[in-house]
């Protein structure tokens, strides 16, 4: 994260200029609903979801896990085998 970055990503959201009004109803959502309304721009309007997610997970996510300790975002992911024995 830079000045750069953050001034780059205001003007990119400030061009788009499609934010939301600030009620609950939220066309941009599957169920059309907001909990907690706001005005924004949601990233995957931009094209920008998966860059944002990774943004997140990189720097937001460490800082995150230190300063709340035993809250860990990362999904662990891992295969398990099962056999299922039956006696014939």
């Amino acid at each position: 994260m830079s000045e750069i970055f953050a001034r780059e990503l205001i003007e990119e959201m400030e061009n788009f200029g499609q934010w939301s009004d600030g009620k609950n109803e939220d066309e941009r959502l599957a169920g059309g609903y907001e909990n907690v309304p706001t005005i924004d721009i949601h990233m995957n309007q931009i094209d920008f979801q998966r860059e944002w997610l990774y943004f997140l997970d990189e720097y937001v996510r460490p800082m995150q896990e230190k300063l709340f300790i035993g809250y860990y975002q990362k999904v662990c992911r891992f295969r398990i085998k099962v056999e299922m024995l039956t006696n014939t």
